[in-house]
């Protein structure tokens, strides 16, 4: 279906990446972790214990590199990117996403995702009511946009 891109931190790696990408595979999708270097290990041990349960081989791939090399490629060649880490670096990505997504501010792309989530778990009439100064109010009260 598509190819999921998770930017794992150093802590918690071997469940962090984990929690994302089983989700990501058992809907269809590939997966391309990028965890820490100092975690690389653990990467590497998710995919051969995937691979040991049944898994296809190519369906969980680990890249090793640095982030300001691997991100911006992870970001252009994903369809879903997770990403858990320091806020300066999730802002970055997030503005990468947008503009990959064709939106021209993070905020018209947060606001445009949170509409579309509200929409799945909303009534129809209920969904399309939903203004996006409400969830931006919202989404600025949560600290996820200045």
């Amino acid at each position: 279906k598509g190819v999921v891109g998770i930017i794992s931190p150093w802590n918690y790696p071997f469940t962090m990446a984990l929690c994302d990408g089983l989700p990501a595979l058992l809907a269809g999708n590939a997966v391309v972790a990028k965890p820490d270097a100092q975690t690389m290990l653990s990467a590497l041990l998710a995919a051969d214990l995937l691979e040991e349960a049944g898994f296809p081989k190519d369906l969980w791939n680990v890249v090793a590199g640095p982030g300001r090399e691997l991100g911006t490629p992870m970001i252009q060649r994903s369809d879903y990117i997770c990403f858990t880490g320091s806020t300066a670096t999730g802002k970055l990505i997030a503005k990468q996403c947008a503009e990959a997504a064709g939106y021209e501010s993070v905020d018209e792309f947060v606001i445009h995702m949170l509409e579309k989530e509200i929409k799945k778990i909303l009534p129809p009439e209920e969904g399309d009511s939903v203004s996006k100064e409400v969830v931006k109010k919202r989404l600025q009260g949560l600290g996820y946009i200045e």
